[in-house]
C-alpha cells in the first residue's frame, strides 16, 4: 500500500531534523504531539513522553497521554505542576520578566510547560517533540472570531485568508520572527524554554511542505467526516491502536485557568483590581522585563 503523503512528509523531516537515538515528545491526549512522534517512532527513534496535571488532580489528558505511552512501548514520566498561589505568582514574574509573555494564554500555556522541560532536560534528552501550532491548519478554537471562518459552513476566501496570516511571518523569518506580537500558539516561549533547557524543538508542523499539504483545502475538506481526517488517514495504523480524541487546549484541558484566577486576589500581581486575568495580563504590558 502506497504510503500516505502526509506520513511521508513527517518522516521525511524527522531524518533530516532530528539526528538522535532517543527524543522527548510533549504528549497530551490529541493527535498533534502524538502524530509528531509516531513519525520518529518509525524511524526507530526512542520516545519517552512527558505529560502534566496540575498537582495531584488528574486529568483526562495525563491519564490518556499514560494509556498511550504504554500501549506505543514508550517510557512515560508524568510532571505534576505547583497550584498554590505563591508559586504562580512567583513564576508570573519570572515569566514576564524572562520568556516574554504578554497575553493571558502565553501566561497560562507556559506556565506547566516550565516544568516539563526542567524535567525533560533532567531526564537527559537533547531533543524535544511537539505538534505545536498544528491547529492553525483545521482552526478549532474558542476565539469568537475564528467560530465566524471556520465549522461546517466555513467560507473558504475567509478561512484560507486567517491562515495565510496566521502563518506569513514564520514563512519569512521562521523561529527568528517570532514576538510577543507575533506568537503563535506560545510558540515563542517554547523556543524560547527549548534554548534555556539546552534543547533542540523538532515540529513537522512546522515544516514548509506540511504548510504546503494543507493550505488550499478547504474546512469541510480537512474535517469531515473527520476531525482532521488526514491526520488520522496518515497514522491510521498507530491510531488504530491507541486511539484519540477531538482536539481540546491542553491547558484548558488540565485546568490552568480556573488556578491563575487565584492571582486576582494577589495585589502585587492584580495592581489595579481588575476582575479578569486577561485584563491583568494587559496591566503587566506596560511593567518593564527586569
Amino acid at each position: 500500500m502506497k504510503k500516505h503523503k502526509l506520513r511521508t512528509i513527517f518522516e521525511t523531516h524527522m531524518k533530516e531534523n532530528l539526528k538522535a537515538k532517543k527524543a522527548a515528545v510533549l504528549l497530551s491526549s490529541g493527535l498533534d504531539g502524538l502524530v509528531s512522534a509516531l513519525a520518529a517512532h518509525d524511524q526507530g527513534v526512542k520516545i519517552h513522553a512527558f505529560t502534566f496535571q496540575m498537582g495531584d488532580v488528574q486529568s483526562f489528558d495525563s491519564k490518556h497521554a499514560e494509556i498511550v505511552a504504554s500501549k506505543m512501548g514508550w517510557d512515560f514520566t508524568l510532571v505534576k505542576v505547583p497550584t498554590d498561589v505563591k508559586t504562580i505568582a512567583k513564576m508570573w514574574k519570572y515569566m514576564h520578566a524572562n520568556l516574554q509573555c504578554a497575553k493571558k494564554r502565553d501566561y497560562e500555556c507556559t506556565y506547566p510547560m516550565i516544568y516539563c522541560y526542567e524535567a525533560i532536560r533532567k531526564a537527559g534528552y537533547k531533543h524535544v517533540i511537539s505538534g505545536l501550532v498544528a491547529d492553525a491548519y483545521f482552526l478549532f478554537n474558542r476565539n469568537t472570531h475564528i467560530q465566524k471562518i471556520s465549522g461546517p459552513k466555513s467560507e473558504f476566501d475567509k478561512f484560507d485568508a486567517f491562515r495565510k496570516d496566521y502563518f506569513a511571518e514564520w514563512l519569512k523569518s521562521g523561529t527568528k520572527g517570532l514576538s510577543p506580537e507575533n506568537n503563535p500558539s506560545a510558540a515563542l516561549q517554547h523556543e524560547l524554554l527549548s534554548k534555556l533547557n539546552g534543547l533542540t524543538h523538532v515540529n513537522p508542523w512546522l515544516d514548509k511542505k506540511t504548510y504546503k499539504f494543507f493550505m488550499g483545502k478547504t474546512w469541510q475538506e480537512l474535517n469531515i467526516p473527520k476531525q482532521k481526517q488526514d491526520v488520522v488517514a496518515a497514522f491510521a495504523d498507530h491510531i488504530e491502536r491507541v486511539g484519540h480524541r477531538p482536539h481540546r487546549g491542553y491547558q484548558t484541558e488540565a485546568k490552568v485557568p480556573m488556578y491563575f484566577e487565584q492571582l486576582l486576589e494577589d495585589t502585587k500581581i492584580n495592581f489595579n483590581g481588575r476582575k479578569r486575568i486577561m485584563d491583568v495580563a494587559r496591566d503587566w504590558c506596560g511593567v518593564a522585563r527586569s
